[in-house]
């Protein structure tokens, strides 16, 4: 049994995702069910069941997400060096470099693999803060910014090679968990997203980018003895794809671009729209008129308001 949860097999048929294939769309529908389910389940319930099932989702995310620091960043990765591919490709280097007992080990690339820097693997850490946090604006951003991430993650996670079943569950799991919390929070009424929350929204995210990108550089300077230029492909640590797009669209998008971190801005109208489209059915568009006001009242000082006991 432990053979098969943990062990590798490249010629499985089941677990590889190809676009349009029986697989991709049974993996749609399934989420698909699932999503509907719990919301005609929880529709009339209290808002404390309803915090409860976001939070046993998470929670099962997260022990999802230790077993795979475990499984790919310990030790224990050694058993999976020297797997060779049906076409004869040796698939180790991977692996030599997560496994801290290699003499390949790179300390940059296994911080950057054990622990989620990617922007769905980011919801790891966001997601108890939109849960717990009573701002509007967190709840948005996990609804805008982090829910449409997670959805790119399952629809254009196509011609993966996944080894084993339990690392296929690993993935496909937590990033339904990452788009469905968002999605039911707002379905289920525990959220109203607003379109006058899109700037703060975008200016963190902008924030976001920018940080990591710093954070990136900081790491691969510091640890990675490969590292040598932006130019070339020896980083290791690169946190949210700001440093290269290694993944669709990202890497169609710094094909355009070549830069760090500014070929992502080709993504921003293609960002605007999407939250244009996903707010509409809970906000009216008279409201877009107040944006241009919270771009500018997010960099407004805020005026000092005299409490009760402090008027005259």
């Amino acid at each position: 049994m432990f053979d098969w949860i943990f062990g590798t097999n490249w010629e499985s048929n089941i677990i590889n995702v190809k676009w349009f294939s029986l697989t991709y769309f049974i993996i749609l529908l399934v989420m698909a069910i699932i999503i509907v389910s719990l919301y005609f389940i929880f529709r009339k319930r209290s808002q404390k069941a309803i915090m409860i099932l976001l939070w046993s989702l998470y929670a099962v995310a997260l022990f999802n997400k230790l077993l795979n620091l475990v499984f790919w960043f310990t030790p224990l990765s050694a058993q999976y060096q020297n797997v060779v591919a049906p076409n004869g490709d040796v698939k180790f280097a991977n692996y030599l470099l997560l496994d801290p007992s290699s003499e390949h080990f790179n300390i940059a690339r296994w911080i950057n693999g054990a622990f989620p820097w990617s922007l769905c693997g980011l919801n790891i850490y966001f997601i108890p803060i939109y849960l717990a946090s009573k701002k509007p604006f967190w709840k948005q951003f996990g609804f805008t910014t982090l829910m449409l991430g997670a959805f790119f993650g399952i629809v254009l996670s196509v011609n993966f090679a996944w080894p084993n079943p339990w690392i296929f569950f690993d993935y496909y799991y937590n990033h339904f968990v990452f788009f469905a919390i968002p999605l039911l929070m707002v379905l289920l009424g525990v959220f109203k997203p607003k379109y006058r929350l899109v700037g703060k929204t975008f200016l963190t995210l902008m924030s976001l980018l920018v940080g990591v990108f710093l954070l990136s550089m900081i790491f691969n300077w510091t640890l990675n003895s490969q590292y040598h230029s932006l130019s070339d492909n020896t980083w290791y640590f690169s946190a949210v794809w700001t440093v290269k797009g290694d993944t669709i669209p990202f890497n169609y998008l710094y094909q355009v671009i070549p830069v760090p971190l500014l070929y992502m801005v080709l993504f921003l109208p293609i960002v605007f729209l999407l939250w244009f489209l996903i707010i509409l059915p809970f906000d009216k568009i008279s409201e877009i008129k107040y944006l241009p006001g919270d771009f500018i009242n997010f960099f407004r000082p805020k005026k000092h308001q005299p409490k009760n006991d402090e008027l005259p």
